[in-house]
């Protein structure tokens, strides 16, 4: 207790205190000048001693908040020659800044562990402060970029956003279109060399300030290779579906040519009924060579859609009005669910009818062999994407023909055409939107509609 600092300041207090009421009582009663004098002096004594007691605590905190503020983990205060409270005080202050330096090295630790990873990574990241995008200030710095951003935009290493923006203003301009958070495909050309890149900014909120981290990679090489992989499928689907028009053809023509070589005239009635059937039969073929090149021009040039707000309700209820015949006539059970009366989408009619009626037409031909035939039409809404959703319980898609069955031409349904689905995928994408596919072999399939859906009033 002695050797507490409230203790010695208490006491110190105490003494200047009596000391005080010594010196008016002296000066009161007494004409001891000397005595009134030595007391007074005293009593300015204690008061210094006092304030620089207190003014000792007062820096080392100063000191220490110093410490944490400079992060100047090297500062010990020292307990040797301090006791009591004022021991326990630079105790507590050695284990904080033991503490803090601690958390620092922890916190550079991931750092530099996340900075290496970053590094690592074969696209490119850039981190900056979101007023870096308005801020025309020189000296607005780029946090982080890693080696793989030079690499690609082959700039150097730039340490303010401003020399980043004289360098490539095209690519700046594109983050700034989707600064709060996106994703866009876009084509530059990077010395010389047209790239294709993948740009993606996402908004990050950090103690009080906007990050905005941007990813950038060249996907020149797997759009080229989807591209190669495309038009292999393309053309093994044109030349099976050639091969097998032009083979018979080429047959025939040759049975005829051997039938006529060295005839002048054919009297044989045989002979006329069999030129007659080869006749028939290589215009049969021709028919079909011209029907499919009408099929594939029909799957490259959709129309442009004329976007009107329509109920999607009615949407439904229009086209299952059309196909509900076909329907009751296979005996196939229909469900509606989850379709509210007033939702309503930006579409082109027209256009999202044939998708409507293949999906149901598809789904009445693979439920034909299940006597328990069940087609279900719902609708799903999100915060930004409204889907309609036909599914059967029928015989399903094998899981290695999933990814074919938008291909054009192909079909696993005898007497199909294959192009019905590759229309239909063509048409939600001329919509903004997608169609989605998903099928277990035995159990049915499901294919999905969607729309991206901004939120209305009426909705």
């Amino acid at each position: 207790m002695f050797k507490s600092l409230g203790f010695k300041i208490i006491i110190r207090v105490i003494l200047l205190f009596f000391s005080l009421w010594l010196l008016v009582h002296l000066y009161q009663n007494t004409t001891l000048w000397f005595s009134i004098i030595g007391l007074g002096a005293l009593i300015v004594l204690q008061v210094i001693l006092l304030i620089q007691l207190t003014n000792k605590i007062t820096r080392d905190v100063e000191r220490f908040a110093d410490t944490l503020k400079n992060k100047d983990y090297s500062m010990v205060f020292s307990t040797t020659q301090s006791s009591g409270s004022t021991k326990r005080l630079y105790q507590s202050f050695n284990a904080i800044i033991l503490h803090s330096k601690n958390l620092e090295l922890e916190r550079e630790r991931i750092f530099l562990l996340f900075q290496a990873i970053l590094e690592k990574v074969k696209f490119g990241v850039i981190t900056i402060y979101a007023e870096a995008l308005e801020n025309e200030n020189e000296r607005e710095e780029i946090v982080f970029m890693n080696e793989a951003m030079l690499s690609i935009l082959h700039i150097p290493k730039y340490q303010y956003w401003r020399r980043f923006d004289d360098h490539i203003p095209e690519l700046v301009n594109e983050i700034k279109q989707i600064k709060g958070g996106g994703k866009k495909f876009l084509e530059m050309l990077i010395e010389g060399t047209r790239s294709q890149l993948s740009l993606e900014v996402m908004p990050l909120q950090l103690i009080n300030k906007t990050h905005l981290i941007i990813t950038i990679q060249n996907i020149k090489d797997e759009v080229e290779q989807k591209e190669i992989e495309a038009w292999n499928k393309l053309i093994n689907v044109l030349s099976h579906e050639i091969l097998n028009s032009i083979t018979p053809i080429a047959s025939l023509s040759d049975t005829l040519n051997t039938m006529l070589e060295g005839k002048t005239e054919i009297t044989d009635k045989e002979d006329i009924e069999d030129i007659q059937t080869a006749v028939r039969t290589i215009k049969k073929r021709s028919d079909g060579i011209a029907d499919f090149v009408k099929d594939y021009r029909l799957v490259a040039e959709l129309p442009s859609p004329i976007l009107k707000t329509i109920n999607v309700e009615e949407l439904i209820s229009e086209a299952l009005d059309l196909m509900k015949p076909l329907i009751q006539k296979q005996g196939t059970l229909l469900n509606l669910e989850d379709i509210n009366e007033r939702d309503t989408l930006e579409l082109d009619k027209k256009l999202i009818d044939q998708v409507l009626i293949n999906l149901i037409t598809n789904a009445i031909h693979a439920v034909k062999d299940n006597p328990n035939g069940l087609i279900k039409i719902s609708t799903q809404k999100t915060p930004d994407a409204y889907s309609i959703i036909v599914t059967d319980n029928g015989r399903g898609i094998a899981k290695e023909n999933l990814d074919k069955i938008f291909i054009p031409f192909f079909t696993t349904r005898e007497g199909g055409s294959g192009i019905g689905l590759t229309i239909c995928k063509n048409i939600m994408q001329i919509h903004n939107g997608k169609l989605e596919a998903s099928s277990v072999l035995g159990q049915g399939s499901t294919f999905q509609m969607v729309f991206n859906y901004t939120p209305t009033k009426s909705n």
